[in-house]
């Protein structure tokens, strides 16, 4: 059955509204814009009070497609809740037939600026903006969905998000930076070709920009591997930049720069822009530190579970007592098996599979009653692979920083799967092979991933990739700081002749190996 969240505004909110507005009607407003509006206060599910006074994006959409985040003013408690740090929540969580419902004293802005637009309308980050022009990043920036495009007429359309590391004019000028042409060459851009993505400038505002979707707590936390919980609070972050990244720890972004933080996690459009308080050029000499690599961790995935999701949020428990799937592959034709995004590409084996209850590639979030250790799921996600016997897997792993590392991978178990284990009904125990850039990995040929896992319960476990047998370990060396291909090709015989047969991948872990 349907059920909603309506964030209703009192009849005075949007006598208040109507007036910023300059209208005295909602038909003054315009067609296009009064169902944006609307949309942006309806959530196309029942969230109940414990879930909505939760700090953070609220657990589901708009029917607009957009997030909404939940914060407290100075007094705290259930009376100082605001939604995107504008409307006050003056009464929570009211039952219908059909939903809750949440007064609000404040009417919500729909977010329909796009980035670029949100910082051209400011005033106060000309500098940043004309660099963004310059260097036809705006274009990008002024983008809200993308289209993936496929065979026999296939078209995915998708939200686009980005986030910004927005500088103001104030913090260049703390730099000496006061024009446009002033930090062309604070940069060091020897040409006027801003365009180009090898041009210094291009490269410097490139390295402000991240795709997907980023919250300020979401860039703080530091996920652990469930072996790992002595770790140090350090990651590092992709930007748009090729092959550049940041560091970001307790120290800031690459040790020095802060976020701002009353500015923070403005929403609009396609993302979020977050503001930073210093000049933060393009950084290279980074010791190699560890990376986890999440194989569900992509923007494109987290748009598509958003939009086409069996009712279940991107990286979050399902709301649902059982675990959630949602395919990401679908029949073309009736003939071609086709990824709905274009984070994997999949080759089925020649004999295919048999008919089951699991998608070639699916995206599983873990139910609200699981049982076992499930717990100690990376981002309570896993990537579901079916994809028969030879079935090939290639992913693209996102810029490791040169050096020699030790590669784990992490992964899931349920019970069902215990036969394979086992080694029984035609199984050899989840054979695999496993490469990267095409190059072998020590522990990575005919690897038995599920071999003697046969327990009763669901279970997280972790096999080297870079010891053989014996545990010897051969590091795996990275030249460059660079993006990687990841290949997995299934070659255990069950994968065709068993209709329970999956593996759950989680992440994997790559740990620098200091000589």
């Amino acid at each position: 059955e349907d059920a909603f969240t309506v964030l209703a505004p009192t009849n005075d909110a949007v006598l208040r509204f109507y007036e910023k507005k300059g209208v005295t009607s909602i038909e003054d407003l315009g067609y296009e814009y009064a169902r944006t509006l609307v949309t942006y206060h309806v959530i196309n599910d029942s969230i109940d009070r414990e879930d909505f006074v939760k700090s953070g994006e609220l657990p589901g959409r708009t029917l607009s497609g957009d997030a909404l985040k939940v914060s407290f003013g100075n007094e705290g408690g259930d009376k100082s809740v605001y939604i995107n740090k504008e409307a006050h929540v003056s009464e929570l969580a009211i039952r219908t037939a059909n939903g809750r419902i949440y007064v609000l004293d404040d009417v919500l802005s729909p977010a329909v600026e796009t980035i670029y637009a949100r910082l051209s309308d400011k005033g106060n980050y000309k500098i940043f903006c004309e660099a963004l022009e310059k260097t036809a990043w705006s274009d990008s920036l002024s983008v809200v969905n993308s289209v993936l495009e496929g065979p026999l007429g296939m078209r995915v359309e998708l939200r686009k998000y980005f986030t910004v590391f927005a500088v103001s004019d104030a913090v260049f000028a703390q730099e000496g930076i006061t024009s446009f042409s002033a930090l062309a060459a604070k940069v060091g851009a020897l040409t006027d070709d801003y365009e180009l993505p090898n041009n210094e400038l291009n490269r410097f505002i490139a390295y402000h920009i991240m795709d997907g979707e980023h919250t300020l707590e979401s860039l703080r936390t530091f996920s652990k591997p469930f072996d790992r919980e002595t770790w140090e609070y350090r990651k590092m972050l992709n930007t748009r930049a090729t092959n550049d990244l940041i560091l970001i720890s307790e120290n800031g972004l690459n040790n020095g720069v802060k976020f701002i933080e009353e500015q923070a996690d403005e929403i609009v459009k396609n993302g979020y822009i977050q503001p930073i308080d210093g000049y933060l050029p393009v950084k290279t000499d980074f010791e190699p530190i560890p990376v986890i690599f999440d194989f569900c961790d992509y923007p494109e995935v987290s748009s598509y579970i958003a939009a086409k999701g069996k009712g279940q949020l991107y990286q979050q428990v399902s709301r649902d007592d059982d675990d959630t799937y949602t395919a990401l592959t679908k029949f073309i034709g009736r003939q071609e098996i086709v990824p709905q995004v274009s984070s994997y590409k999949i080759e089925m084996g020649p004999s295919g599979t048999l008919a089951s209850d699991w998608s070639y590639l699916s995206y599983c979030t873990k139910g609200a009653n699981t049982s076992g250790n499930w717990t100690k799921l990376m981002n309570n996600d896993a990537l579901v692979v079916n994809i028969g016997y030879n079935g090939t897997l290639d992913l693209t792993i996102p810029p490791i920083l040169a050096g020699k590392y030790r590669i784990t991978l992490y992964y899931a178990y349920d019970p069902s799967m215990k036969f394979i284990g086992e080694r029984g009904e035609g199984s050899q125990a989840g054979l695999t092979n496993f490469r990267l850039d095409s190059k072998r990995l020590a522990g990575g040929d005919n690897k038995r991933i599920y071999d003697g896992k046969t327990g009763d319960v669901q279970d997280c476990f972790n096999t080297p990739l870079t010891s053989n047998l014996s545990g010897e370990e051969t590091a795996f060396e990275f030249t460059t700081t660079a993006s990687h291909t990841l290949n997995v090709v299934v070659v255990d015989p069950a994968a065709s002749s068993h209709n329970k047969f999956r593996m759950y991948f989680d992440y994997i872990l790559f740990e620098p190996v200091i000589e």
